[in-house]
């Protein structure tokens, strides 16, 4: 089965404002799409996954090195973004720079979290 990228409005609109490049959206685009793709591996940090009972689905944050400024993955970006493995949907929902990521990375990890709740199969 052929995965699918979808990217959330909210995504969208924060990579404009971070001037996050089209070639690095691209270039996350290819890492997803490969053969090869497992979150496990590419997804590294202190928060690293929140799984749904049943694993209808599964949320991650990837480190992002931040190229224009020639650093680092510990100084670039953070992307959250979730997986339905049933479906082989990835969908980038939020990203910020590390600096700026902490508060509204919590509060987009429970507002989605509730989303992906209320949206699931699960009983």
């Amino acid at each position: 089965m052929k995965r699918t990228i979808n990217k959330s409005s909210y995504f969208l609109r924060q990579i404009k404002k971070i001037d996050f490049s089209e070639e690095s959206v691209l270039e996350l685009e290819n890492l997803f799409y490969s053969s090869d793709f497992n979150p496990n591996i590419i997804s590294i940090g202190k928060h690293n996954a929140f799984c749904s009972e049943g694993e209808y689905y599964q949320i991650w944050c990837l480190r992002i090195p931040n190229k224009q400024n020639n650093t680092g993955k510990s100084s670039g970006y953070r992307l959250l973004y979730y997986y339905l493995p049933n479906e082989n949907i990835v969908c980038f929902y939020f990203i910020l720079p590390r600096k700026d990521a902490k508060k509204p990375y919590n509060k987009k990890l429970d507002e989605l979290k509730k989303y992906l709740k209320s949206t699931s199969c699960e009983t």
